[in-house]
């Protein structure tokens, strides 16, 4: 049978149609953004790396700075040792309880089992993994997939780790991990899923460390990013989530012998127009971190990257000029520096630096002395739960004189059930209301100011 070329060209046209149509069906837009708003809620999944309560530190530090109109509950939720199973088991009370609008998934360093690729092993990972997120979203909670971290190997070989060093050479567990994360983002594009780069992050940066340092690592036990890694981190996890990279920016240009003033994320008053001075308050303020990572936050520009805060004057005479803000001299600079753009969102001198200062250090607090607690106890139950893996643990090092561990005994004898009904919720829900009273403090000391500014001729 003929088929005329109408006919042909008709077929054609209904079957890209067709194709189309499920195509819209079977797959998402890329997520490009995470959007919250005042009163949602963020959870980090993770395990030990996410338990040690430091990139998902950082994290909440830019959320608290950038949105401080936006009063936001933001939950670690990692387990040292987890697998992807493991947080399956917990997801409801652990997880799904803060009805969260998003969820970052940072798991895969140990469900690679610290093997030689195994497809067995993948495949329970993937098996997992694929579970954990659809349960995800029947929650209507959007997935965020974060690639596992590297495996430094060059610290491995130097037997800075668990695994026998003869084994190292022959794993290629780095690869194994590279692998997971390659799976992740093959399933974010696919189900239109968040995602961010941990792995290739950390990878580049330590490349870059390394060309003047061969010995340089941020993982000395090859596993646990330490504070300047766990930074990197978040570096990573906030670019890919799409976040405002502007704090704030103020631009002064003369125009017929007056100065004309205006701003971007912020309000001026009281401007002059016959002298350079103007009270201004910014709707945000600068990303500020601890000190135990500034290595790492000037190695990869995270202020500039993350948090430009910017002041500039056109049309100054040549000469050198201070910035004061609120009677504080910030800084002196040439004519040309104001004209191109003065950043100041690193500048200690700044008032709005030192509030953001207080910010980080008191959230760092609030982690050392309640959120690393909370991720101890759900450990804790873990291992009541399963005491073979505490048993494994007790042969490997001496934990008698360790009062956790005696606790653990202690909690042992009465029974993993009467400790779950009589404990654990008395000491999760204790140390969460603690939380929030600091991060209610947080949120009076993290509320931007009106600040003077004034820009005046340096001395000769």
């Amino acid at each position: 049978m003929k088929y005329s070329k109408k006919y042909i060209s008709t077929l054609f046209f209904t079957l890209a149609l067709v194709s189309t149509q499920l195509g819209a069906q079977n797959f998402k837009n890329t997520q490009q953004k995470v959007q919250l708003e005042d009163g949602d809620t963020f959870v980090f999944i993770g395990n030990s790396i996410t338990h040690q309560c430091a990139y998902t530190q950082y994290v909440e530090d830019f959320f608290y700075t950038r949105y401080p109109d936006k009063k936001l509950s933001i939950v670690n939720a990692g387990v040292s040792g987890d697998f992807a199973g493991d947080v399956l088991k917990r997801l409801e009370e652990d997880v799904l309880k803060h009805q969260p609008k998003y969820a970052s998934i940072l798991i895969g360093m140990n469900d690679g089992e610290y093997a030689r690729w195994n497809d067995t092993i993948f495949n329970t990972y993937k098996r997992d993994m694929l579970e954990l997120t659809q349960k995800l979203v029947n929650a209507q909670v959007k997935p965020l997939l974060l690639t596992p971290t590297i495996f430094d190997t060059h610290q491995a070989l130097l037997g800075e780790n668990w695994v026998d060093k003869e084994k190292i050479p022959n794993m290629h567990y780095d690869a194994v991990l590279a692998y997971f994360g390659a799976w992740c983002l093959e399933q974010a594009n696919l189900r239109g899923y968040g995602y961010a780069d941990l792995h290739g992050y950390l990878t580049h940066y330590t490349r870059e460390a390394r060309k003047k340092d061969a010995d340089f690592t941020f993982i000395p036990d090859a596993v646990h990013p330490e504070y300047d890694g766990q930074l990197i981190m978040a570096v990573a996890l906030l670019e890919g989530m799409g976040v405002d990279t502007m704090v704030s920016e103020i631009e002064v240009v003369k125009k017929e012998g007056l100065w004309n003033y205006a701003s971007k994320n912020g309000i001026l008053s009281n401007e002059k127009s016959e002298a350079l001075e103007f009270d201004f308050k910014a709707n945000a303020l600068p990303w500020v971190v601890p000190a135990d990572a500034q290595y790492a936050y000037n190695l990869t520009n995270a202020d500039s990257r993350l948090g430009l805060e910017i002041i500039r004057v056109v049309g100054l005479e040549y000469g050198n000029y201070h910035v004061i803000i609120d009677n504080i001299t910030v800084g002196t600079y040439s004519h040309m520096d104001l004209a191109k753009g003065v950043e100041l969102q690193n500048n200690p001198r700044t008032p709005q630096y030192r509030q953001a200062l207080a910010v980080a250090e008191l959230n760092k607090k609030r982690n050392e002395e309640v959120i690393e607690k909370i991720r101890d106890e759900w450990l804790l139950r873990k291992g009541l739960a399963n005491p073979e893996l505490m048993e494994e643990e007790e042969e490997e090092e001496d934990l008698s004189g360790d009062p956790e561990h005696q606790r653990y005994l202690r909690l042992r004898e009465i029974g993993y059930e009467r400790y779950v009904q009589d404990k654990f919720s008395k000491v999760i829900q204790e140390l969460e209301t603690k939380s929030k009273i600091m991060v209610d403090a947080i949120y009076e000391i993290n509320q931007p100011k009106t600040l003077h500014y004034s820009v005046v001729r340096a001395d000769k």
